[in-house]
């Protein structure tokens, strides 16, 4: 008898990524996660992007694994929650997300703000890791009826092959629209 492996879903649904990024203590956190679910940032991505970056309605960055970079539109409550954070700074450092000490935010401090909304929603450990927003936007996309290949674009992979490890158990299951909110949203905040 021979054992085939079922992979893990390492994605977790709308409703959830909602509860996380409603359980983020600060404007600060909100935005934070709300911008690494829809923009499907890693960690060092989303560190990076300054301030000048994002124009009032858009985001423009680079991913880690690409040197060419992207200008993506900002869904409406996620601009709300980065103006509103935005206006609580009183600062003029260039880096769009900054620590309590105004230095810029680390890698490590997104997964610590992650962890700790997850951990509140009662997210497994499986799914206590920012990454887990990463592959959430792929399969939501995927679900929404998104082409695998626009999907691999968007998410800066070179082939839609490497996009699959990402949805696994994404595309047997319908995703209605209507509740969604829009042509290919899928949180709610």
């Amino acid at each position: 008898m021979s054992f085939i492996p079922v992979p893990r879903q390492k994605w977790i649904e709308p409703e959830q990524v909602s509860q996380v990024i409603g359980k983020a203590k600060a404007f600060r956190d909100k935005a934070l996660l709300a911008v690494v679910y829809q923009l499907g940032l890693r960690r060092a991505e989303v560190s990076r992007i300054l301030r000048a970056d994002y124009d009032g309605e858009s985001i423009e960055f680079s991913r880690s694994k690409s040197p060419s970079r992207i200008r993506v539109k900002l869904w409406a409550r996620t601009k709300k929650l980065l103006d509103d954070y935005l206006a609580t700074r009183t600062d003029s450092k260039e880096w769009l997300f900054l620590t309590r000490i105004k230095k810029a935010m680390s890698g490590q401090m997104v997964y610590l703000i992650y962890q700790a909304a997850a951990q509140a929603v009662g997210l497994s450990h499986v799914h206590c890791h920012p990454h887990t927003l990463r592959h959430s936007i792929a399969a939501h996309l995927a679900r929404s009826g998104m082409d695998i290949t626009e999907i691999a674009r968007f998410m800066g992979h070179s082939s839609p092959a490497g996009t699959v490890a990402y949805m696994a158990g994404a595309r047997n299951q319908a995703y209605d629209l209507e509740r969604a909110g829009s042509t290919f949203h899928v949180a709610q905040w």
